[in-house]
């Protein structure tokens, strides 16, 4: 309110760049020695095209970024077309990036007792109920249901991938397919508002984003859960 939407992003900006400037100070790097086997970047993305489980796995990352990205960018009009005011939606909103720390702190502990595959599929599956709490979030005890479990479901996710990344992806060629496991799931995250979008201006509804959602979320979960028995298939094997 007091500086406008222009210098509200001006204002985001300038703290990436400090952000990102006191880390490229602090960070130490060490040369690691380049590997001469490493496959060229076609042959590695044919390899992971014909493997059932990194097909599956792709395709659960590419729904549950169009989980995510479309709950996130509608999050606020939703919720004040299910009653909030703007300013209640919009720290709602706010209060759900912050509990994103939260989700992270625990992250230790967690994986240590479950693993980083069953706490990746929880996050992802948590999308569902997250949605449907975005749904009725006009209610503000729902409205604070769907800041815990997003929030804490997307912070820790974004830490888990990673983690889950280093478990079932092969060493030789571990860099050149995580990178096109993110770009896959980058496409995801910017198809996924798009289509969200074109389907909001169809209705004339914003209560399509979190059906929408709940559907991309439960169907990540599925491609999962399929990817995980190929996986043990695979390692059995």
């Amino acid at each position: 309110d007091v500086w406008g939407w222009r210098g509200a992003v001006r204002a985001t900006a300038l703290v990436l760049l400090v952000c990102f400037g006191i880390a490229a100070a602090v960070v130490r790097t060490s040369p690691r020695a380049r590997s001469g086997n490493t496959a060229p970047f076609g042959t590695v993305l044919r390899e992971a095209a014909s493997s059932p489980f990194l097909r599956l796995y792709a395709a659960a990352a590419f729904l549950s970024s169009v989980a995510i990205s479309s709950l996130l960018v509608f999050q606020v009009p939703v919720m004040k077309w299910a009653g909030l005011s703007a300013a209640a939606a919009a720290s709602f909103a706010g209060a759900r990036g912050l509990l994103q720390l939260f989700g992270r702190l625990p992250l230790v502990p967690l994986v240590g007792r479950f693993g980083a595959w069953r706490l990746q599929f929880a996050c992802r599956a948590a999308m569902i109920a997250g949605a449907a709490a975005l749904l009725t979030s006009g209610s503000g005890g729902l409205a604070v249901a769907y800041v815990v479990i997003v929030g804490a479901s997307t912070g820790a996710l974004a830490a888990v991938d990673g983690m889950v990344a280093r478990e079932v992806l092969e060493e030789e060629n571990f860099a050149t397919t995580l990178a096109v496991l993110g770009l896959i799931g980058t496409v995801g995250g910017a198809a996924g508002p798009v289509g969200v979008g074109i389907l909001v201006q169809g209705t004339g509804t914003l209560g399509v984003v979190p059906l929408v959602v709940m559907v991309a979320a439960a169907a990540s979960s599925v491609a999962q859960v399929g990817a995980g028995r190929l996986r043990s298939q695979e390692n059995g094997a």
